[in-house]
């Protein structure tokens, strides 16, 4: 994979700050053009509220510093609503129940998001997502992996070239998981896909940054991670993942790409 010169993100020395306690401490990392990069974390590790911050959504009482630069543009205390249109950040959550809105239908909220030239092709759309027929229908009429399905539909459709996915297979059963993972490797965004799953990771993402209690500890190709972690909390994940066959096969398949 060739790289543009130019990240699209570029996160320098980023901490979070709650009162006199460090959730994030001195994050920094790069993500270009057509890459998908995973920052893979324990729960509580500080993956969310990165998120959070990457795109503009985070609680009262945090206070930011360092930079986190969409298109050169500093939007690390900026507000999503705030943002200029290049600074603006795609994002697709756990939880696409509270994503969506209730009253409209899929459709009509995929329409607020493609441009017209899309508009026309969004049963085209539903169809190579797997989501046929579904157009009509109400968000409470889907199960949780439509439900994603549509939220990253939404992502993928909008206008930004930086997507943000944090946690967005964690609630969903394995069938599900593949086919959100599916959906977003047909993306043309830069990715910062966020889990603690490292084989849904090795699955879809080229570069891996670990963080362990908001401080990254580890980053570099997921093949070389897969290989030869060289922290014990990174071991840890992938002595766990290979417990599982089927996570030692996609590991496999990660590394001979």
């Amino acid at each position: 994979m060739i790289l543009s010169e130019q990240p699209v993100l570029q996160v320098n020395n980023l901490t979070l700050h709650a009162g006199q306690k460090i959730l994030i401490d001195d994050l920094s990392f790069l993500l270009y053009a057509g890459e998908r990069l995973c920052l893979l974390g324990a729960s509580g590790s500080g993956k969310s509220l990165t998120a959070q911050a990457l795109t503009g959504t985070l609680p009262p009482g945090i206070t930011v510093s360092g930079e986190i630069l969409v298109n050169g543009i500093d939007v690390a205390h900026q507000p999503a609503l705030q943002r200029s249109t290049a600074g603006r950040v795609a994002a697709i959550f756990q939880d696409s129940a509270s994503a969506l809105h209730p009253l409209f239908t899929v459709a009509k909220q995929l329409k607020w998001v493609a441009g017209s030239a899309q508009q026309g092709s969004l049963s085209t759309l539903l169809d190579a997502a797997g989501l046929h027929g579904l157009g009509d229908r109400y968000p409470g009429e889907l199960s949780g992996g439509q439900r994603q399905r549509i939220c990253a539909l939404m992502a993928l459709l909008s206008s930004s070239n930086v997507l943000v996915a944090d946690e967005p297979t964690t609630a969903l059963d394995v069938v599900a998981q593949q086919q959100v993972t599916t959906l977003l490797q047909q993306g043309k965004q830069a990715l910062l896909f966020i889990t603690h799953d490292i084989a849904v990771a090795a699955r879809l993402c080229q570069r891996v940054v670990i963080l362990e209690q908001g401080v990254a500890i580890e980053n570099g190709s997921m093949q070389r991670i897969l290989r030869s972690p060289q922290q014990p909390f990174t071991r840890t994940l992938i002595a766990a993942a290979r417990q599982n066959s089927d996570l030692i096969l996609t590991a496999r398949q990660a590394l001979a790409g």
